[in-house]
């Protein structure tokens, strides 16, 4: 690792308040990167020279010139994950500042290992995006071993399924500077890792967006994702929009995915915040081509003992319904409800619409009219 002036002046500035003589930090070569005292930043420090060059615990120098450009003090290498990164150099009687060195190296090394790990993890982020961006655009075109040791590398498996999801805030959020950015991914990131637990998955921030790469089926990811968007619009004043597209056995094919999750992000709802599957939009697409008139006398029709608030509370579960497939269970954790409670809003229904959404025929009829309802 190589430290640059940037990182050293940083380091400076945090040890200058706790120590009352003057610093300098020392590249390998024996330049002094950057100091307390501005005039020998740049010069050569030949004392550190030394000391680099016989691999030396500490050199102490007892007065000034007893080695070319260099001052009475004691100086000592800094090393992190077992290699010596730099030299600190405190300058002063050597009586008074030698207590002081140990000290001063070992803050020394834990700021230059804390920016060590920014670095590693800026890389690694990156590393990851590139992946993402390649597979997800179709820039790999053929199986390679280079291309498996990425997607192993990066936490993925080799083998399916592929799904990927697109999660966006919605347009009534706050928009999010770069700091935000870095929180926001961060905890986006930690809710998947608990929620996937051992499973695989990546997630990276692209031009406005997360996309999710994950090694599961496109329901799986959408119950985790369900969870992930109440934790986020719990936590924040934002809300997520998430699409999902259908998962994929190769990895050649994860672009297929996207653009699924991206065709569900286009024709979704009048941009309803939630979690959307592709299978879904693409049912809206072919709703879409019903002309106006007949879904707005399907609606009137199947509501007309409805009040208002008891049609969008209708309209809100057949969504939630289909979008589970079903599942009482999944809809029962979701609302917080008892099963008995889910129960009883889907014999309501019957009773309010005179249709059973347990019936795939009345369920697509209510369908209907919901996204209707939504879209109107």
């Amino acid at each position: 690792m190589v430290i640059d002036k940037k990182i050293a002046d940083y380091i400076i500035s945090e040890l200058s308040p706790v120590v009352n003589f003057d610093i300098n930090l020392i590249g390998n070569d024996g330049t002094i990167i950057s100091s307390t005292n501005p005039d020998r930043e740049g010069t050569l420090h030949y004392g550190a020279i030394e000391l680099a060059r016989h691999n030396r615990d500490e050199l102490i120098i007892y007065e000034d010139d007893e080695y070319k450009g260099c001052k009475q003090g004691i100086n000592l290498p800094v090393i992190v994950e077992n290699k010596r990164v730099a030299i600190i150099g405190i300058t002063g009687n050597p009586s008074q500042v030698i207590g002081q060195g140990t000290i001063v190296r070992k803050l020394t090394e834990m700021l230059v290992k804390n920016d060590l790990d920014r670095i590693i993890r800026f890389s690694k982020e990156n590393a990851d995006l590139m992946l993402v961006n390649d597979l997800i655009h179709g820039n790999i075109t053929l199986h390679s071993k280079e291309i498996e040791d990425r997607i192993t590398q990066s936490g993925l498996k080799c083998s399916g399924p592929f799904t990927v999801a697109t999660l966006r805030f919605h347009e009534s959020s706050a928009p999010l500077d770069l700091e935000n950015e870095v929180v926001f991914l961060d905890g986006i990131k930690e809710r998947l890792s608990r929620l996937f637990g051992s499973r695989h998955m990546l997630c990276v921030y692209n031009g406005g967006e997360f996309i999710v790469l994950a090694n599961m089926e496109s329901r799986k990811l959408f119950d985790i994702l369900v969870k992930v968007k109440a934790y986020i619009e719990e936590t924040s004043c934002h809300s997520l929009i998430c699409a999902i597209g259908n998962e994929r056995d190769d990895y050649l094919a994860i672009s297929r995915s996207y653009g699924e999750a991206m065709f569900a992000e286009t024709y979704l709802p009048n941009e309803v915040p939630g979690v959307y599957l592709f299978n879904a939009a693409a049912l809206s697409v072919l709703i879409d081509q019903i002309p106006a008139n007949s879904k707005e006398y399907l609606h009137s029709s199947i509501f007309k003992r409805c009040s208002g608030e008891e049609i969008n509370e209708i309209c809100d579960f057949v969504l939630l319904y289909f979008n589970y497939n079903g599942s009482i269970t999944k809809i029962s954790e979701h609302t917080f409800q008892h099963k008995n409670t889910v129960q009883y809003r889907i014999s309501k229904i019957k009773r309010k619409t005179g249709l059973d959404i347990r019936i795939s025929h009345d369920l697509f009829v209510l369908y209907i009219a919901a996204l209707y309802q939504k879209t109107s």
